[in-house]
């Protein structure tokens, strides 16, 4: 048999729900602003600049120009619902990357949540991961150019086996976590990041990492790397070659903006009389 409350009960359950309810901002479908889960055969171009995904201009002494022609560039391959970056025979040269980028997946205004899925499945002495930085003007790069191949970094994973192993996780260019005494590490990670209030704040597998600090907005998702690698000399004591990794999915969610403003027992009584 259901019971009804007593007359006195409701007003104070009525406050307690109020209290206990969703907070405003949390994330639904309604909020995706950008989603890829590389669940095709290729890239998909309209959402990722892939003009020079594995051919074309690389930076080069400040300047966007050819490498020279013998140059290797490895692979960026989408299978099994991963995009995966590599180049297991660099030309030692020239060592170069697989390079995308967007500069579409992230709004231009208000808070949002930028979370991504990635791993490393081998080593190498030339290292790189996913780069979310802040650039002056839209990135695109383009013959006889000098903007930056990097902008500014708001978060970037990278990996090498050298002296970033962990891998490494750089927030706003704070001490990353990377060390040469960690093993390479090849475990899944969801990286979380909440842009919120001109501040960032970052968690790994659902856990706090670091924030909020105050961050340049970023507009910009690189997967790769633009500039050409240094030389090879002493690539002999940790693989000559570039790392490989694979992105499982990345999403862009609309956070609303969190009310500040706390109500008195008085008011909540009076709302739920």
């Amino acid at each position: 048999m259901i019971r009804r409350l007593p007359l006195p009960m409701v007003p104070a359950l009525s406050a307690l729900l109020f209290l206990v309810a969703p907070a405003v901002g949390a994330p639904s479908d309604d909020d995706l602003f950008f989603f890829d889960d590389f669940d095709g055969s290729t890239l998909d171009a309209s959402k990722w600049e892939t003009a020079i995904a594995v051919t074309g201009i690389r930076y080069m002494n400040e300047v966007w120009t050819m490498p020279p022609a013998d140059g290797s560039y490895g692979l960026a391959t989408v299978a099994d619902s991963h995009v995966t970056l590599e180049n297991s025979s660099p030309t030692f040269a020239c060592p170069m990357f697989p390079l995308v980028w967007t500069n579409h997946a992230i709004p231009e205004t208000g808070n949002f949540q930028l979370e991504f899925r990635m791993k490393y499945n081998a080593p190498g002495y030339w290292g790189d991961g996913v780069r979310i930085v802040r650039m002056s003007s839209p990135f695109e790069p383009a013959p006889g150019s000098t903007q930056s191949a990097k902008g500014d970094y708001v978060l970037m994973i990278h990996q090498d086996n050298v002296d970033c192993k962990g891998p490494q996780v750089s927030l706003l260019r704070h001490p990353g976590t990377g060390s040469p005494s960690l093993p390479f590490n090849t475990d899944w990670h969801t990286y979380t990041l909440k842009y919120e209030n001109a501040k960032s704040t970052l968690y790994i597998d659902g856990d706090y990492f670091d924030g909020p600090l105050p961050t340049p907005r970023p507009n910009c998702i690189q997967l790769g790397v633009g500039e050409v690698g240094c030389c090879a000399d002493s690539c002999d004591c940790c693989g000559c070659n570039w790392v490989s990794y694979s992105v499982d999915y990345i999403s862009v969610r609309l956070l609303a903006p969190t009310p500040t403003t706390r109500h008195t027992w008085g008011e909540l009584k009076a709302r739920y009389r």
